[in-house]
């Protein structure tokens, strides 16, 4: 939720998986009820079945009630807009979070295209804010809820390489039992460590400042990047 009155900006219009003109779906696909969190939580969404490709049951529910609806809302208008609204971000506070909940609940619901998109929208707004490293806190959220490589987990451990410094990272691959975080870095840091590059150097040669396909998840599927290369 943005912090004042005025709606947060959206993000570039290249960090888009749609044009302006939205396809047929209105007249060609009903609506389905979608009832998001728990009992006391519980707030209902209506989205046409064409955008979802779910199964709903009989009454034409579909429930997901471990979802945190507000979560859910910014996935929903990411369906109908092809974007991803985020706050202004700070250099104390640039809504990292937010965004690395947003890439996990696309996980859960299998959407690699939304999942690319806030990916990409993480790296900018960081960036973009001011900061030149990712917050340390977000590899526990992340590695805590994902389980072997995946893209938010590689991003993070480059985050790390690549941006903190050198006697932290030392120190972590000498003691990484059992953390596999710790690991991670310690196995990407070998590689960096024999360059004998200083910290600003390693940081302008962080890999996500150049391309962040890399990290995403669609695969051999072309990334939603292409469709605006065309236009």
């Amino acid at each position: 939720m943005a912090s004042s009155a005025t709606a947060p900006p959206l993000i570039p219009h290249h960090l888009s998986t749609r044009a302006a003109a939205l396809p047929d779906f209105f007249t060609t696909s009903r609506p389905i009820k979608v009832v998001v969190g728990g009992e006391s939580t519980a707030k209902p969404f209506h989205i046409h079945e064409a955008l979802l490709g779910w199964k709903e049951n009989e009454e034409g529910v579909v429930s997901l009630p471990s979802c945190d609806p507000e979560e859910f809302a910014q996935f929903a208008s990411f369906l109908y807009t092809g974007q991803v609204q985020v706050s202004q971000g700070t250099r104390e506070n640039p809504g990292s979070h937010r965004l690395a909940k947003a890439w996990l609940l696309g996980t859960w619901l299998s959407s690699t295209t939304y999942q690319d998109l806030v990916l990409d929208a993480l790296v900018y707004n960081i960036i973009g804010s001011g900061c030149d490293i990712f917050p340390t806190g977000l590899h526990t959220l992340v590695y805590s809820q994902t389980a072997g490589d995946c893209g938010m987990r590689r991003l993070l451990v480059d985050a790390a390489v690549f941006g903190w410094p050198a006697k932290k990272l030392a120190a972590m691959s000498q003691d990484h039992e059992g953390d596999d975080f710790k690991a991670d870095v310690a196995k990407v840091y070998a590689g960096q460590k024999e360059q004998k590059n200083t910290r600003k150097q390693r940081k302008r040669a962080a890999p996500f400042h150049f391309d962040t396909c890399q990290y995403h998840e669609h695969g051999e599927k072309p990334c939603y990047k292409t469709f605006f290369e065309k236009l």
